[in-house]
């Protein structure tokens, strides 16, 4: 009896069904017929998300095999699960890391840690093609990446770890035309003081003196800057930190993570003071952790978030972090509404870059 071809949107449609975080049925389809397999390797291979370093050296080592495969791959993301992060991984895997990178010419999404800080010569590699549009990297800040990175000129998105005192090498001022958005340190960030950032989110990692000089440089981004995200603002430094924000960025849309001062004093009056000179602000994050009562009932983070809007009109959602509880506060229709979630960490909050 002659057994009928499936139509390939069968076979798209079965495949779609089985793709997910666990690839094993995409796998086995792959054995079944020719059909099966052209409709399931784009989904096993468009992404390679690892934290397990034996499963990343065989996935390194197939789509180095295979250059059909290769060209496949548009995300690769490996960080090291916990109970892997003391494991040293050598220079042989990250030998083979470099190839896997020559070999995803369509490279699109970027996500590698390197725990030691000293592996960036992977990056250090003329026959890289891939032009990316996002990169999360947690390497050392060296002539390696400046290198890499001057040949990302499509690169739209930097999520960039190194705590760093001093930032010996520099990037090219217009090297990167697309970049918009940056996350990283306040050290790093300075080197995209000519570019067009829309969102900028930077730890503030130097000494008191020198972070004030920092910040203020930041004002050459005025015309395009529309959310910018500090974290680790020490207390003392928040005044002048925000005077320093609405006299060089006035027209921002979003501002964080400032502690906010707990006694109606001096500072709390300059805190508005500054605030009543944004006139375009839509959303502004603020620390309570070191109030002492915390805020806890509604009635008085209502009061709150309309204190602040009472000083900035335009100001629509109000974020309260305490430790890693986020209390949402937005005005809509002259009421304030409140969404509570917990388990969140002021680091990975993506509020800064939705505005």
């Amino acid at each position: 009896m002659q057994i009928l071809p499936l139509s390939p949107e069968i076979c798209r449609k079965i495949a779609s069904f089985l793709a997910g975080p666990e690839r094993r049925d995409l796998l086995a389809l792959c054995l079944t017929c020719k059909a099966f397999q052209r409709e399931a390797e784009p989904r096993i291979y468009t992404q390679l998300v690892f934290g397990d370093p034996q499963r990343t050296l065989g996935a390194c080592n197939t789509i180095i095999n295979n250059e059909r495969l290769a060209l496949l791959v548009r995300t690769f993301w490996f960080n090291l699960e916990p109970r892997c992060s003391r494991v040293n991984l050598g220079r042989d895997f990250w030998l083979v890391v470099q190839k896997a990178l020559i070999a995803t010419a369509n490279l699109e999404v970027l996500l590698i840690c390197d725990n030691t800080f000293s592996n960036s010569w992977i990056f250090d590699a003329p026959e890289i093609s891939f032009r990316l549009r996002e990169a999360r990297l947690k390497f050392a800040w060296d002539a390696s990446i400046v290198r890499f990175l001057e040949t990302q000129q499509s690169l739209r998105m930097l999520h960039f770890y190194d705590a760093v005192d001093d930032v010996p090498h520099h990037m090219q001022p217009y090297a990167l035309p697309d970049l918009k958005m940056f996350d990283g340190t306040l050290m790093i960030g300075t080197q995209f003081l000519s570019s067009n950032i829309s969102h900028l989110q930077l730890v503030v990692d130097s000494e008191p003196g020198p972070a004030l000089t920092f910040l203020s440089l930041f004002g050459s981004l005025r015309k395009t800057l529309r959310a910018f995200s500090l974290l680790d603002v020490p207390e003392e430094l928040t005044i002048r930190v925000l005077s320093i924000l609405s006299q060089t960025l006035p027209d921002l849309r979003h501002i964080g993570l400032f502690p906010y001062p707990m006694t109606a004093n001096t500072q709390r009056h300059e805190f508005h003071k500054d605030l009543m000179t944004m006139h375009y602000l839509y959303s502004i994050e603020l620390d309570l952790a070191r109030w002492n009562p915390l805020p806890n009932s509604p009635s008085s983070q209502r009061s709150l978030a309309a204190e602040l809007r009472t000083f900035c009109p335009s100001i629509t959602v109000v974020i309260f972090w305490m430790g890693t509880t986020r209390i949402r506060w937005a005005y809509s229709n002259q009421q304030w509404q409140s969404r509570v979630e917990t388990q969140q960490f002021p680091q990975l909050s993506e509020t800064w870059r939705l505005v």
